[in-house]
């Protein structure tokens, strides 16, 4: 169900960035371009793992969640309604051309601001304090402004990704609310997600077979990185069971160390499979693995790093 962009209403839409593109600057395009990075899935999910180690585990593997409810929704709409990016609609249009590389598959709606409303209302849900509300809304309304900046998302992308995010927090909070202190919930929860990501990855397959470009090593990767939670979240349930509490300077380390652990197993792991096959379904494997580490594997450690002095 391919939406036309011949009319009037993207029309409109091109023109308004154009207008936006007026004001552009070096400054402002490498400000724009740090700022949009903060949509990135990778962020979302190092905070996610950060929150499960150091603060909150119950809360961080919510948090995760989220992000793979929300996730799948905007994919799944990309590859349902299948609108270009704003060059490809009209190619006389001028984008931040570092941008480029990282705005792949279609168009609608835009993943970055849905992430970043995601990401920073997530946080600001957990500290519950009103500038913590108040700062979420102007980070994410500036990721937002910075993919119109930048040309690679039209207004109607990043209002859609905003609602996006939006309802994505508010319904997850109702679930967990009623799941509480019932793990099989959560458990059925992530395993919806995660059949819901087979599916969508075979129809992302399908739309790029006729020609476009549905996302499936996107796709690939948020499958992976279901199965890997669900997994990785029963295996730390049954048998890991550790403690997040310990002194700063302890926190600090698991951090620092867990974190570099999960960017080199991400890179040995991309140069391991793509000398077996370039085909996007590795990313399912890539994907699984790196969730499994960081959610059961690497807090096998923590039994073994100083805990707080007891009273």
């Amino acid at each position: 169900m391919a939406i036309a962009t011949d009319s009037a209403f993207f029309t409109w839409m091109i023109e308004l960035l154009r207008a936006i593109a007026a004001w552009r600057t070096p400054v402002l395009d490498a400000l724009m371009s740090a700022v949009t990075w903060l949509g990135e899935g990778t962020v979302f999910l190092f905070v996610g793992l950060i929150l499960f180690w150091c603060v909150d585990k119950k809360y961080g593997y919510r948090f995760l969640f989220v992000y793979l409810a929300g996730t799948f929704c905007g994919l799944g709409l990309k590859v349902v309604c299948r609108i270009p990016r704003p060059w490809v609609i009209d190619p006389s249009l001028k984008i931040v051309e570092s941008a480029r590389a990282g705005a792949t598959g279609w168009s609608f709606p835009s993943g970055h601001t849905a992430a970043a409303t995601m990401l920073f209302g997530g946080v600001a849900r957990k500290l519950e304090r009103p500038w913590a509300y108040v700062v979420s809304v102007v980070l994410a309304l500036t990721v937002a402004f910075s993919r119109m900046y930048l040309g690679v998302h039209t207004l109607l992308d990043v209002v859609v990704g905003l609602l996006l995010g939006v309802c994505t927090l508010l319904l997850s909070e109702l679930l967990f609310r009623k799941a509480k202190d019932k793990p099989l919930v959560s458990f059925l929860c992530v395993a919806a997600v995660a059949a819901l990501c087979v599916a969508a990855t075979v129809l992302a397959a399908v739309t790029e077979a006729e020609g476009g470009t549905g996302g499936t090593l996107n796709m690939c990767a948020l499958t992976g990185t279901a199965f890997g939670l669900l997994i990785g979240g029963e295996i730390e349930r049954r048998f890991v069971r550790f403690e997040q509490e310990a002194p700063w300077w302890v926190q600090a380390l698991k951090i620092l160390l867990g974190l570099g652990l999960l960017l080199g197993l991400r890179v040995g792991l991309k140069a391991g499979l793509g000398l077996v096959t370039d085909l996007p379904y590795a990313n399912v494997i890539r994907y699984f693995i790196l969730s499994v580490a960081g959610v059961a594997l690497y807090p096998m450690t923590f039994r073994l790093w100083p805990k707080r002095k007891q009273k």
